[in-house]
């Protein structure tokens, strides 16, 4: 156990959302990776003296921190098996600590009939499921994290939203859902092999939170994902073995305007996009009463490499570092520098002005460029502007590529898992600045237009081969201090363009907005449709704070200005 610390000014704390303080609270626990626990190890072993460090107030120690007013300590022992204690004359009827040191000393301790008392529900699959191991695809073992989404929704004042119904709808509809989607009750373990896993799918279930807040859907505006908004999606510890962690979690927060959240978690190892927003849409179907669409392919031995692994054929540059800084010789400076969020809205006529802008001058033998590669090769463009990019800086933006329908075979349809290989485009800053935009577009496509079945194989091969893949997988997210890292002069940019995202309707009607709940790194973006799906787009960006403000500007320029190419 390591003891962190959470500060912050009285005034923010009592001003703000309840979020700014649970927000506090999260990054406390977070920063408690394995590197920051051995650092902490290292530090105390260099003391000559370790009397300081004790809490003077306990075990007759006069020496050391004192705390109390105005500060305050919170143990948690939520998650720990306290109740059950049996000697042979039952089970306790209590069991609690027995002193509290000191002012402001504080203990969260679960309810004792373990009935969701504090809103903690686990929840497993209503009917048997297969017990079983299922392998994990190399494409998979790169992920290191769980996604995470927000919907929000607004009260109906002619039938307010019922909580209680709600966690119900949800509980009943989990457990019904899970058992056609039952890889995600199962748990993640080790192989041993290169820092791979495997699934064991053995019905220990999904977590449902229960919570509300005194914030109101307007205090989180355009909806950015800020630690404010994070503070409604679960957070998954993962200093705790891989074995105990949930695949999904789900917290349905109450909102003091009426309105309720709903932040999930889930297993990027386990789904990309369009498996989870299968699973999510048949999960809705189900609290609505109605059966289920489409039955799930669970079956993962249809995207395993080949055994043994061919030699790839093929020079996959997206399992490389990306390019650093000119000058620089690692990116650990450009890591530490602060970062913001934005939300960004480009109009339909906005969408069909950059596609025009990217198109200018093509080749008539040259397939129209997408609006999808348009904005992206925008978003690149105007991100080396911003970040101020020398003209011979390589610059790479990696690119999600969907390969369900193009292996040979294509998958079955409902394929269960990851299906998207990560593919590179790289260039040097001042082409991407000096020539036209479809020059940037072009880019785009060939990164996309690279993963063939030919291609994808291949990376299959060329991951099977790795003796370790934990370097494949990106540093900043899931408590990973390892593998690639990406941001200042790169970025990447995930799009959801074409992915039925909205209609989560659970019996309360269709979300005001959904999401992501989280931005990694520097650079990182998602291009989303527009709610109301009438051709807008919405881009959510992490930016250093440095080079938002210009980053912006040049976006909603649209590239229109002189001096801009």
């Amino acid at each position: 156990m390591l003891i962190t610390l959470a500060t912050s000014r009285a005034g923010e704390l009592m001003s703000r959302p309840l979020g700014y303080a649970s927000s506090k609270v999260r990054k406390a626990i977070e920063m408690v990776t394995d590197e920051y626990a051995r650092s902490a190890l290292d530090f105390l072993a260099s003391q000559s003296d370790v009397t300081q460090f004790r809490t003077f107030h306990t075990a007759g120690c006069t020496q050391g921190f004192f705390y109390g007013n105005p500060n305050l300590v919170i143990a948690s022992w939520i998650g720990l098996p306290l109740h059950g204690t049996d000697f042979g004359w039952g089970k306790e009827i209590h069991v609690g600590p027995g002193a509290l040191g000191f002012d402001g000393k504080g203990f969260i301790i679960p309810g004792h009939d373990e009935d969701g008392s504090l809103g903690t529900y686990t929840v497993k699959p209503a009917e048997s499921t297969p017990k079983m191991h299922l392998p994990i695809s190399e494409f998979d073992q790169f992920m290191a994290l769980h996604a995470t989404l927000i919907y929000f929704y607004r009260p109906d004042n002619s039938n307010p939203f019922s909580v209680a119904s709600a966690i119900e709808t949800l509980k009943n509809s989990l457990s019904q859902v899970l058992v056609h989607f039952y890889p995600l009750a199962g748990r993640l373990h080790w192989t041993g092999n290169g820092g791979r896993v495997e699934l064991h799918c053995n019905a220990m279930g999904a977590l449902l939170y229960e919570a509300e807040t005194d914030a109101k859907i307007d205090d989180f505006g355009d909806f950015r994902p800020t630690p404010e908004l994070r503070a409604l999606i679960p957070s998954v510890d993962y200093t705790s073995p891989i074995h105990e962690l949930p695949l999904f979690l789900v917290q349905l927060t109450k909102l003091s305007c009426g309105g309720i959240s709903l932040g999930l978690a889930i297993s990027h190892i386990i789904v990309d996009g369009t498996s989870a927003f299968h699973f999510i849409a048949e999960w809705a179907r189900i609290a609505r009463g109605e059966p289920l669409d489409k039955v799930p392919f669970l079956d993962r031995t249809v995207l395993l490499a080949r055994d043994p692994p061919t030699p790839p054929r093929f020079d996959h540059a997206e399992f490389s570092p990306p390019p650093l800084l000119i000058g620089q010789s690692d990116n650990n400076e450009e890591k530490n520098k602060e970062t913001t969020v934005a939300m960004l809205h480009l109009s339909k006529t906005q969408v069909e002005i950059l596609k025009n802008m990217a198109n200018v001058n093509r080749a008539a033998d040259i397939r129209a460029y997408s609006r999808y590669e348009a904005v992206a090769g925008h978003l690149w463009r105007c991100a080396c502007k911003a970040r101020k990019l020398e003209s011979e800086q390589l610059t790479r933006l990696r690119v999600a590529v969907n390969f369900r329908n193009r292996l040979r075979p294509p998958l079955p349809p409902g394929y269960f898992g990851n299906a998207i290989l990560i593919t590179a485009a790289t260039s040097r800053a001042g082409e991407l600045v000096s020539k036209p935009l479809g020059y940037a577009s072009c880019r785009v496509r060939e990164a996309s237009e690279m993963v063939t079945d030919e291609y994808t194989r291949s990376a299959l091969d060329f991951a099977a081969s790795q003796l370790d893949v934990t370097r494949f997988r990106i540093s900043h997210t899931g408590g990973y201090t390892q593998g690639l890292s990406y941001g200042n002069p790169n970025i990447g940019i995930t799009s959801w363009i074409g992915l039925p995202i909205y209609g989560a309707d659970f019996g309360w009607g269709k979300e005001i907005h959904m999401g992501t709940g989280v931005l990694e790194y520097d650079g990182r973006s998602f291009i989303l449709p527009g709610p109301d799906e009438d051709g807008s787009l919405l881009i959510a960006l992490r930016l250093q704070v440095a080079h938002m403000d210009a980053f912006k500007k040049f976006f909603h320029e649209l590239g229109l200005y002189e001096g801009f190419f």
